[in-house]
């Protein structure tokens, strides 16, 4: 995927603002050319008018409960105060989240430890075909 992105002094910029799925297809064009890379982060700077409709749609990505937040005075979790902009911080690529004290952290335990909620896991059928061709049969594929 193009979006016209260039690397400077070791920053990706791009002319206009770069969704998190085109970002996704710069970094795996980019990851094999250049297997030093270690990692790459997508940080879009969200302004406050935009801060709603940003959080809603990560939402429906699959980041069920994403809010911006930031830490009280008592050190909890809270969601963020009003501002001009905001800085989104979790990876394009696994989609692991950074904490407020610079930790990357799977998705399910950033969330498990803000929530009630608990996770269990399997494979979608591209996902069992891809890992798994010689055991996938396709007429489980609806299951």
């Amino acid at each position: 995927m193009n979006v016209g992105v260039v690397i400077k002094n070791g920053v990706l910029i791009a002319p206009s603002p770069v969704t998190r799925h085109e970002f996704t297809g710069v970094v795996k064009s980019l990851l094999p050319r250049y297997p030093g890379i270690q990692a790459f982060g997508w940080n879009p700077l969200v302004k406050d008018d935009e801060r709603d409709i940003f959080e809603s749609a990560a939402r429906k990505e699959g980041f069920d409960d994403f809010e911006f937040t930031e830490r009280s005075e008592t050190k909890k979790l809270v969601r963020a105060a009003r501002r001009e902009e905001y800085v989104v911080v979790y990876c394009a690529m696994c989609k692991q989240i950074r904490d407020d004290r610079g930790s990357w952290n799977q998705i399910e335990d950033f969330i498990r430890e803000r929530s009630e909620a608990d996770f269990s896991h399997g494979l979608c059928p591209k996902c069992a075909k891809k890992l798994y061709p010689d055991l996938y049969d396709e007429k489980h594929e609806n299951a």
